[in-house]
């Protein structure tokens, strides 16, 4: 008996009887959610609905499912300074939700940057003391710090804020919120840099 097992490792299923449009009809797919919630259910397969088409009349409740399982983060408030001088640091605070019903399992880094006026990024720190896998069901704050370069010119920056897959140094989580930028980091605030 395990109870807890999810906190720290993946739970996942499948539907029964090899029919995945039976369980996400209008007529079951609330419990069918409530079982992915129950079971805290981040991956379904093989028998899954990966033949549902999109857009079929299952769509709607084929989403809701998507939605439920596993981890979904959405950021809700971010704090920090408005102002910074080269060479301070900026704590920035967090409110991050895990609308899902697991955490990401994997050491993926939180970085904080500071993208120019033509939208280049320009400073970039990795939240060393946030850890995503602790980030379960429900909210959970973070704190973190940007070191602003000595030499960064002044001007007014974006604050953004991803999660970095470590195979390529790059954003590799899509969030559920908006802001989001073509390189996969999202713009969360403005800091002004005063030279």
């Amino acid at each position: 008996w395990m109870p807890d097992f999810w906190q720290r490792s993946f739970s996942g299923g499948e539907f029964a009887e090899g029919n995945p449009p039976k369980w996400l009809s209008d007529e079951a797919v609330m419990e069918s959610l409530r079982q992915a919630r129950e079971s805290h259910t981040s991956w379904l397969g093989p028998s899954a609905p990966a033949d549902v088409p999109v857009g079929s009349p299952l769509q709607p409740n084929l989403d809701a499912m998507l939605k439920t399982m596993g981890y979904r983060f959405v950021l809700e408030a971010v704090e920090q300074e408005g102002h910074a001088a080269p060479g301070d640091t900026l704590d920035v605070s967090m409110l991050w939700h895990n609308k899902g019903v697991a955490p990401f399992y994997f050491d993926w880094p939180l970085e904080l940057a500071l993208a120019d006026a033509q939208g280049n990024v320009a400073a970039a720190s990795v939240a060393e003391a946030v850890d995503i896998r602790s980030w379960l069901p429900g909210r959970t704050a973070a704190e973190a710090q940007l070191r602003v370069p000595a030499g960064l010119p002044a001007g007014e920056y974006t604050l953004l804020a991803a999660l970095l897959d470590p195979d390529d140094g790059q954003p590799g989580i899509r969030l559920a919120i908006e802001g989001r930028r073509d390189d996969g980091r999202y713009a969360i605030g403005t800091v002004t840099v005063a030279g």
